[in-house]
């Protein structure tokens, strides 16, 4: 799959060099030419509600989010994963999951969560 990726890939490159487009990464297009392309303009504004003419000029954001706020969503995956499986599954009443038509299993042999396998106690 990724050797017909790269392979349509410079396909559509190569076409789009033949009709003389090029591509540059170190100039990127300036802000004015972009707020002036009018199909631009119309693919992008039916593809979200985003309009390029909006783009203010000579203002970049190249700076990405700190380190701490990249981290937050890990940090509250952990979190809440480690409360779920400390707080909240020893108080829920799993019963239930003795009887027959649910399996006759329990909790610690379902394994819901991974912190949850920690926390048990070794078959005796």
């Amino acid at each position: 799959m990724l050797g017909i990726g790269l392979w349509w890939l410079a396909r559509a490159e190569a076409a789009t060099r033949r009709r003389g487009e090029q591509f540059d990464d170190d100039k990127p297009a300036p802000v004015r030419a972009i707020k002036r392309d009018e199909p631009l303009r119309e693919r992008a504004s039916l593809a979200s509600a985003f309009d390029p003419a909006e783009i203010p000029a000579d203002h970049r954001y190249d700076a990405g989010p700190s380190v701490v706020l990249a981290a937050l969503p890990l940090v509250i995956v952990i979190a809440v994963n480690f409360l779920m499986s400390i707080v909240v599954l020893p108080r829920l009443d799993t019963a239930y999951l003795a009887d027959e038509a649910f399996g006759a299993t329990s909790l610690k042999a379902v394994g819901v969560f991974g912190l949850s396998s920690s926390r048990s106690s070794p078959p005796s």
